[in-house]
C-alpha cells in the first residue's frame, strides 16, 4: 500500500474537516492508500511548512484539506523542500479561487477518487523575493479582506463574510491609489493605481479575471491586472464598466502576461499572497516557477 501524508485545516471554510474525514480515508483506504492525517496547530508549533519538511519525503502523496490559505502554506513546504511526489488538494475554504481553475469544485470524495487514479496535472507557481504563491500575489483595493476578515465570521457566512468586510471598506478603497514603476520584458509602466493583481486563475477573491479566456495554468505566464486609481466619479463608474465587460483595451486598465516582473513604490505597500498577508515593501521582485507543483486532479 501506499502512503499519504493528509494535512488538515480544521478552521477553513465553515470548519467540515471533521464532517468530511471518514468518507475522504475510506476512500483512499480502499484504493490501496494507508493515511496519516497530521493537524495544522499554529499555536503549537504544528504548521504546513515544517511538517512537510519534516516528513514529506517518507510519503508517496502529499494532500492538504483546507482553503487557498492553507494551500498556500502548503506549497512553500512543498517547493522549499524539493518535492515533485503527487500533491492533492481537498478545496475547503470559503471562496476557494484556484479549485474552480483546477477543476476541483467536486465532492471531496470525487478528488479522493482522483487521488487513487493517479491523474496529475503540472502548473506554473509563482515565487515572491524569496517565498512562494500558489496563484495570486496583490496590492490595493480589497486585498486586505482576505486576511482581515475574522475567521470566526468566516465559518459562519462563508464567502459572504468577505463580500460583507469588502462593502465596509468601499469608501478607503476606492480612494486608494498607489503609485508603482513596474519593470517586466524590457519595459516600464508608471502610474498611480487602485489595484495590481499577478495571478495564475480564472477568478481572484470570487471574481472572473478580465482576461479569463487566455489563462493557462501550464504555459510559463502569469497575467498581470492593473486597474489605474480614478480621478472622480466619471473615471470610477468606467473603470466598472471595463472590468464588469471584461474590456481589455480599456483605458482604465493595463492586462498584460509576463514571467517576471519588479515593482517600486514611492512608499511601503502591503501584499497578500493567496489571501495570506505578504507584508509591506517598497520593491519587490516576483516572476513564474513553471511546472513547480504536480496535482492529482479528476
Amino acid at each position: 500500500m501506499k502512503r499519504l501524508l493528509l494535512i488538515i485545516n480544521n478552521t477553513a471554510g465553515q470548519g467540515g474537516a471533521q464532517k468530511d474525514m471518514y468518507d475522504i480515508v475510506k476512500v483512499l483506504a480502499l484504493g490501496g492508500y494507508i493515511t496519516s492525517v497530521c493537524p495544522v496547530i499554529p499555536g503549537e508549533g504544528l504548521v504546513s511548512e515544517q511538517i512537510i519538511a519534516n516528513e514529506g519525503e517518507n510519503y508517496d502523496v502529499i494532500a492538504c484539506y483546507g482553503g487557498d490559505g492553507t494551500l498556500h502554506h502548503v506549497i512553500n513546504g512543498y517547493i522549499k523542500s524539493g518535492l515533485d511526489v503527487p500533491l492533492g488538494y481537498f478545496p475547503a475554504g470559503s471562496t476557494n479561487d484556484f479549485a474552480r481553475s483546477m477543476g476541483l469544485d467536486v465532492p471531496h470524495v470525487d478528488i479522493a477518487k482522483a487521488i487513487v487514479k493517479g491523474n496529475t496535472f503540472k502548473y506554473d507557481a509563482g515565487w515572491f523575493g524569496d517565498s512562494y504563491f500558489n496563484y495570486v500575489a496583490a496590492f490595493g483595493a480589497f486585498t486586505k479582506v482576505s486576511y482581515d476578515t475574522d475567521q470566526n465570521f468566516k465559518n459562519m457566512i462563508g464567502h459572504a463574510a468577505y463580500i460583507v468586510n469588502g462593502i465596509t471598506q468601499l469608501p478607503d478603497a476606492l480612494t486608494a491609489s498607489y503609485h508603482a514603476r513596474i519593470t517586466h520584458d524590457g519595459m516600464v509602466t508608471e502610474g498611480y493605481y487602485l489595484f495590481g493583481g499577478f495571478s495564475n486563475a480564472t477568478s481572484v477573491g470570487g471574481f472572473k479575471m478580465p482576461s479569463e479566456e487566455r489563462i493557462k495554468l501550464n504555459d510559463g505566464l502569469f497575467e498581470v491586472t492593473l486597474i489605474k486609481a480614478p480621478k472622480n466619479v466619471i473615471d470610477l463608474n468606467m473603470t466598472v464598466g471595463a472590468l464588469m465587460l471584461g474590456d481589455l483595451e480599456s483605458d482604465y486598465l493595463e492586462v498584460f502576461q509576463t514571467n517576471e516582473m519588479t515593482i517600486e513604490f514611492t512608499s511601503p505597500c502591503a501584499f497578500t499572497l493567496d489571501g495570506e498577508y505578504g507584508g509591506e515593501h517598497r520593491k519587490v521582485s516576483l516572476g513564474v516557477k513553471e511546472g513547480a507543483v504536480n496535482m492529482l486532479v479528476p
